[in-house]
């Protein structure tokens, strides 16, 4: 599949003020007409509301579904998020 819109999660605000930076990479099931069926943690990022910004912001992902031989098929990806802070 190709991802045509990945929103940024927000940061949240108990993260940003402990000045906590992190990357999350979570597992989508993308259906054969593009939309998002299921979102996993993969690999977390340590901290469990970068985790779960992160898994939210998945869920608003669009995509373009994968192709077997000309037909749209189901399959599981995965995306990658990093909280970075910014001065």
């Amino acid at each position: 599949p190709v991802c045509t819109y990945k929103p940024m999660p927000d940061y949240p605000e108990m993260a940003k003020q402990a000045e906590i930076e992190g990357t999350v990479t979570v597992w989508l099931y993308i259906k054969a007409d593009g939309t998002v069926a299921d979102v996993q943690l993969y690999n977390s990022s340590g901290v469990g509301s970068l985790d779960q910004a992160a898994m939210s912001a998945a869920w608003n992902t669009r995509w373009t579904p994968a192709r077997n031989n000309g037909i749209p098929v189901g399959v599981w990806t995965s995306i990658t998020y990093n909280f970075v802070l910014t001065d």
